[in-house]
């Protein structure tokens, strides 16, 4: 028993105080039951309740607990009868009211914690207990608004779980519970536990328990409940998708009694459903039914639309199908009664459709159609999973065509760079493998240019690396400022000269009058733009054209900013219309044969797509198949009306000369720390170099750097370490410390910084930038 609000106009002269409650035992009058001679026993109304309570239990609208309250009111003329569940409330035990009759009706939903109430005392003690004014011992005296003179409490289980309890109240005196109240509690304690086990197995189970008490007709709906689950099993153990899918049509057939039935796949980059399996259609009906849209007016397209069932008993009589052409194919097909059952995920989103047909006018049952929603739930289930395989082996594919073209990739600018090598290295030696000296200053000059172009790939390479984990992680970030669109596509266009005079091809370009301002990263658009012109010149023949174009669209209205549209149209190799809609995922190739493979991992489209949709804008690809080109278009969002003031400054002039330095080379690669100490000694500058963190420390104290280039990857002492211990030191307390590292993450960048380092460069790194770096490093003084 319990309450929420239990409200006393009049409590007795002991309540209200927790020092003048009575002990437990003043209280319990369970020996009472024994004593008090029992009233007889009416098979009649029992029988009554009994099936008032079945009746109840096969009800889906019904509420089987109020129903017992009731009945426990009646079959014990008690003034108050109610069911409690255990239960939490802030993580605290209590028994819920979930059903109450009589006067304390009002009070049903009401909680009272478990550790103190009578219900809590009865399921510790688990069997009937009968309490006589059980206000003078637990805490709810001063909240009753009607005495309880006795309350019979009955315990009730689920399995070995204590759930509830059942009980009736005499409000005064003149009534008296006995032995046939507590047994008539306690054999509806059975119904109690029954209902409780309903919520958790689920309805249809539970009426097929509660019907087995009574009728053996549920028997039968049991045995089709084992077959679904037969079904279940056997389709999660297949792994073969048609299997699969003509198990779940041949199950959805036996539980509809239909002549035909169909699975189709919702395919979301064509909005439309995919005939995946049938049983029965004609080849004409397949073949017109392949392809369904939410337009069409079939059953299934009507489903997809609306994400619920549609149930036509009879096509010639549903008003929608009327003088339709699918009227006249499901005559054709000789269907006469359809249903379709979306597939929807467990976000809600449709998968797929499940559907049966007829030809003969039906009305499904409701037990057919629930056993449908099962089939339906484990049909959903069972083609998300069939997805997920597939685009795990998509996956696979993908990343062995990356590992193919990674390696293809690096081994051709590794190639030029062993050449362009030789070349050098015989133009030193006095004599060659022919006998004669190499003396040609322009063939140096030539493998030098080789070195510098291959160099500068292999760069790309691995910022396309880096790239791929910026992307799968979401951490592409943007440095936002206002830039001249034309500006960006000239910046794109420079990257793509050398490529179009060496192919022979001519890029075209058409840009309205005028600045197009944007709010964005020069960077990132001049990298969008030049992947998309890298592509289009890639995968176009020698001596072919790339048109770019560009416009602007400005919508009426005030403070309508517009949008640029930026068009590369090539005459290449094109994209098949079922690459479409893959060719922006990561790794995807429109062509993976090396042979045609003219550069690139194939995330830079994946990429293009990120960064256009950063900024606020979208990507479209078009073609009209292989051999007919393709285009890619951008769409991105014009800048607002500059703030007042007008554009920020240009660069300052420097703190720095950006000489006289002295620098530390500290890196652990002997070859890298050499080669660009003897740069900077080119460009004027005073270095030392270190190959590792214990050395740099000793070098530093006797040259007093103003300047340390520092790797991180050092042995025995990493760069964080020994940048920290510099900064210790008299010698470079205040020297400009560098990390130079192949670690390019922005973490990195954060680590780096806390650290104590002043800039992060990633190498290989280019010398302009080291320039531009040092240019705002004051020089040393020269007392050191």
């Amino acid at each position: 028993m319990s309450g929420e609000s239990l409200a006393s106009s009049s409590p007795s002269p002991s309540a209200g105080r927790s020092h003048g409650r009575l002990p437990l035992d003043a209280v319990l009058a369970t020996d009472e039951l024994r004593r008090r001679p029992a009233r007889p026993a009416d098979p009649a109304a029992e029988n009554d309740a009994l099936t008032a309570l079945v009746e109840a239990l096969a009800r889906p609208d019904a509420q089987p607990l109020q129903e017992l309250a009731e009945c426990l009111l009646g079959l014990c003329r008690a003034h108050s009868a109610g069911v409690s569940l255990l239960d939490t409330d802030a993580g605290q035990p209590v028994f819920r009211w979930r059903a109450v009759a009589g006067r304390w009706a009002a009070r049903r939903g009401g909680t009272m914690p478990r550790d103190h109430s009578p219900s809590g005392v009865t399921l510790d003690r688990r069997e009937p207990q009968l309490f006589s004014h059980p206000e003078r011992h637990f805490h709810f005296a001063s909240t009753l608004d009607l005495p309880i003179a006795e309350a019979l409490v009955v315990p009730f289980f689920v399995g070995d779980r204590a759930a509830g309890t059942l009980w009736v109240l005499a409000h005064d005196a003149s009534r008296r519970f006995d032995g046939e109240d507590a047994r008539l509690l306690t054999w509806l304690a059975r119904f109690a536990a029954l209902a409780e086990r309903a919520d958790e197995l689920g309805r249809v189970q539970a009426q097929l328990d509660a019907r087995r008490l009574i009728d053996d007709e549920r028997t039968a709906e049991l045995a089709g409940l084992r077959r679904l689950q037969e079904l279940s099993l056997r389709l999660l153990r297949s792994s073969d998708e048609t299997t699969l899918y003509e198990s779940v049509i041949d199950a959805a057939c036996e539980i509809m009694h239909s002549d035909f039935a169909s699975i189709q796949r919702f395919v979301p980059e064509r909005g439309e459903l995919k005939l995946l399996a049938h049983r029965g259609f004609e080849p004409a009906a397949a073949a017109a039914w392949k392809w369904i849209a939410p337009t069409a007016h079939t059953c299934c397209g009507m489903a997809l639309a609306g994400k619920e069932r549609v149930l036509v008993p009879d096509v010639e009589s549903f008003p929608p199908l009327a003088g339709t052409d699918v009227l006249e194919a499901y005559r054709g097909a000789q269907m006469r009664a359809i249903q379709s059952t979306p597939l929807l995920s467990r976000q809600g989103q449709v998968l797929g459709m499940l559907s049966t047909h007829w030809r003969r006018v039906t009305h499904p049952g409701a037990e057919d159609l629930r056993k449908m929603d099962v089939l339906a739930s484990l049909a959903a289930d069972l083609l998300q999973r069939a997805q997920a395989d597939q685009a795990l082996r998509e996956a696979d594919v993908r990343k062995t065509e990356f590992l193919a073209m990674l390696a293809h990739e690096l081994r051709n600018p590794l190639a030029s760079l062993h050449n362009a090598l030789q070349i050098v290295r015989e133009a030193g030696d006095e004599g060659c493998a022919g006998g004669a000296a190499l003396d040609d200053p322009q063939a140096v000059r030539a493998a030098t240019a080789i070195m510098d172009r291959q160099l500068a790939q292999l760069v790309r390479l691995v910022d396309d690396l880096l790239d791929i984990s910026r992307i799968s992680r979401g951490r592409i970030e943007l440095r936002k400022e206002r830039i001249d669109l034309a500006t960006v596509i000239q910046q794109a266009l420079e990257t793509m000269a050398p490529m179009c005079k060496q192919l022979e091809q001519t890029v075209t370009v058409e840009l309205p009058d005028g600045p197009i301002l944007l709010d964005g990263d020069a960077t990132r658009l001049v990298q969008v733009f030049g992947n998309l012109l890298n592509n289009a010149c890639k995968y176009s023949e020698r001596g072919r054209r790339v048109r770019l174009a560009v416009r602007v669209e400005r919508p009426a209205g005030a403070g309508a900013a517009g949008q640029a549209i930026v068009s590369i149209r090539d005459e290449g190799i094109g994209i098949a219309v079922d690459q479409l809609g893959r060719i922006f995922e990561m790794f995807a190739q429109v062509d993976t044969s090396l042979e045609r493979a003219q550069g690139g991992l194939g995330i830079g489209l994946t990429l293009v797509k990120t960064v256009v949709e950063l900024h606020g804008g979208r990507i479209e690809a078009r073609s009209d198949g292989p051999g007919h080109g393709s285009e890619f278009e951008v769409r991105l969002p014009l800048a607002g009306e500059p703030a007042e003031g007008g554009e920020e400054g240009g660069e300052g002039s420097g703190a720095g000369s950006g000489s006289g330095h002295r620098i530390l080379v500290v890196d652990d690669c002997q070859d890298a720390a050499d080669s660009l100490a003897l740069l900077l000694r080119n460009s004027g500058h005073e270095t030392r170099v270190a190959y590792g963190g214990a050395e740099a420390l000793q070098v530093a104290e006797e040259f007093r750097p103003n300047v340390v280039l520092l790797d991180l990857g050092l042995p025995q002492m990493d760069g964080y370490e020994t940048c920290r211990r510099l900064r210790a030191t008299p010698a470079c307390r205040e020297a400009f410390i560098v990390a130079q590292t192949g670690r390019a993450l922005d973490e990195d960048k954060a680590q780096t910084e806390e650290a104590g380092f002043r800039a992060h460069l990633v190498k290989p790194v280019a010398l302009e930038d080291l320039a531009k770096l040092l240019a705002d490093v004051p020089a040393c003084r020269s007392d050191g």
